[in-house]
């Protein structure tokens, strides 16, 4: 949970938000995971706080995909 200016964001509220946005612009999960950090004016260092287990087990296959990842690698977040 982090508090930004009396607004608490916490691991729901973040991907409520990231699928949010997914749903309104098909993206990537990183960009759309970026995108959000940046409204809340949170650092891309914080975010692993506040991905859902679901969320990065989409990114991670998202990645995999894409052959970003070696593979048997896991994601730093």
């Amino acid at each position: 949970m982090i508090d930004l200016n009396n607004e608490v964001v916490n691991r729901n509220y973040f991907s409520k938000m990231v699928e949010d946005t997914l749903k309104r612009q098909p993206m990537p999960y990183m960009d759309a995971i970026l995108i959000c950090a940046n409204k809340c004016g949170i650092e891309p260092e914080m975010v692993s706080k506040l991905v859902s287990p679901t969320i990065k087990d989409k990114l991670e296959a998202e990645v995999s995909e894409l052959r970003l990842l070696k593979s048997g690698s896991k994601l730093p977040i």
